[in-house]
């Protein structure tokens, strides 16, 4: 799985949660400040793609799309959402990594 499927995961979960978020004040719940946080940051990721989805239609090479997204990452990291962050998708990979260990039947069982 790319870092781009894996970002677009990321960010489709983040709106669903803040979905939920968003519902509890239509049943009487205060937001607490960390969800108020997280929708806050979930309503600036789904501004940032935007810009990002206008970039990836351009005519461009797939070697192009990694360079574009390089240069966005270091001359404007804050425009890129942080569902695509390196942190969260490492995250998400060392998760992968552990599940597929654990279904492995050789790995830290002994019979």
């Amino acid at each position: 799985m790319t870092d781009l499927c894996m970002g677009i995961q990321l960010l489709f979960i983040d709106i669903s949660v803040t979905i939920s978020f968003l519902r509890k004040p239509l049943y009487g719940r205060k937001l607490t400040t960390t969800e108020r946080k997280k929708i806050f940051q979930t309503f600036i990721d789904v501004i940032c793609v935007i810009p990002l989805v206008v970039l990836m239609l351009l005519p461009v090479t797939a070697i192009g799309y990694v360079i574009i997204l390089a240069i966005i990452k270091k001359l404007m990291p804050n425009l890129v959402p942080s569902s695509f962050s390196t942190e969260r998708l490492d995250v998400i990979k060392q998760l992968t990594r552990a599940k597929k260990m654990k279904g492995h039947p050789s790995c830290g069982h002994v019979s």
